[in-house]
């Protein structure tokens, strides 16, 4: 059942991403909302991360208890406890712009869930106990923070022993840039990546809301963490790199899809995908770990 959203909550999220699409991006913003209320949207989201943590061994990543940290305007989140599963989410309750919190809460109520199943929080500091869930996921949330390494912390903190952790992230040693949707140059500072979007005529501004996530910065900051998790995969490189699994490619790297299309037919896409993932071309991080039980480690994937 597609996830109901209410007149005035649509016209909210409308005005919000079309405040960011004219000031930052030259994407047709009806399209881009038409996108975000597609009945599959919701559940590509929630499918895209089993599909992941299936490729590297975790075959009930959707088991148990769960937390979504950063869960928007509560979509996602909707459609995951409609399918029946144990979803908290939690958002911060921001007083300027659109409040995606209260929107994500109408929208629960809309649905008949119980508005409780989202709370207002921020990722640095999670009102829960320690080893409160089995599951904790996050999609694009952790470039926003204002601090990236308090909210691993946090998600360790409240992560079950032998629990399972997922965390989306984009990689700004990658050749594509997801918010501004525009080619990148890998590994730019925050002073160059200003003048840069500048040329291509967008405004910077938003450059000083995100973090430049890069390979060195998530193995260091997971290194942190070594006594306490198993870290596994290889960050997402040989998702990407499975070209059985591209199933994304236009939205990912939407300005290269021609060189991918001539690179399939001549069946040197295998070829293609490896030199990007070489020279920082995956897109995205999929930090996959495991909390290591008392006494030992976590379980052996």
């Amino acid at each position: 059942m597609p996830v109901k959203v209410l007149a005035e909550d649509r016209k909210a999220i409308y005005d919000d991403v079309a405040d960011f699409c004219k000031r930052y991006t030259n994407v047709d913003v009806d399209l881009f909302v038409t996108s975000i209320f597609a009945p599959e949207s919701a559940a590509e989201q929630f499918e895209y991360i089993e599909t992941v943590t299936t490729f590297y061994g975790i075959s009930d990543f959707s088991n148990g208890r769960m937390l979504e940290v950063g869960s928007g305007y509560g979509l996602t989140l909707a459609y995951a406890i409609q399918q029946g599963y144990d979803v908290t989410g939690i958002e911060p309750d921001f007083k300027q712009g659109v409040n995606r919190y209260q929107v994500a809460r109408r929208i629960l109520k809309a649905n008949d869930i119980s508005e409780d199943r989202i709370i207002a929080a921020y990722g640095e500091q999670l009102p829960f106990s320690d080893n409160s869930f089995d599951r904790v996921f996050s999609v694009s949330v952790l470039e926003h923070v204002q601090d990236p390494e308090k909210v691993v912390c946090e998600i360790v903190r409240v992560l079950r022993p032998g629990g399972y952790a997922y965390i989306n992230v984009p990689n700004y040693g990658s050749l594509y840039e997801g918010h501004y949707r525009m080619p990148w140059i890998p590994h730019m500072t925050k002073s160059l990546a200003r003048r840069y979007v500048s040329l291509w005529g967008r405004c910077p501004d938003y450059i000083d809301e995100l973090h430049f996530i890069t390979r060195s910065f998530v193995k260091k900051m997971m290194a942190k963490h070594s006594g306490e998790i198993s870290l596994i995969g290889d960050l997402g490189r040989s998702f990407f790199a499975d070209t059985s699994r591209m199933m994304n490619i236009q939205s990912s790297y939407p300005e290269l899809v021609g060189w991918f299309q001539v690179m399939r037919k001549t069946g040197l896409l295998w070829l293609g995908l490896r030199v990007l993932g070489a020279i920082g071309g995956q897109n995205s991080f999929q930090i996959i770990f495991q909390k290591r039980c008392r006494g030992g480690n976590g379980t052996e994937l």
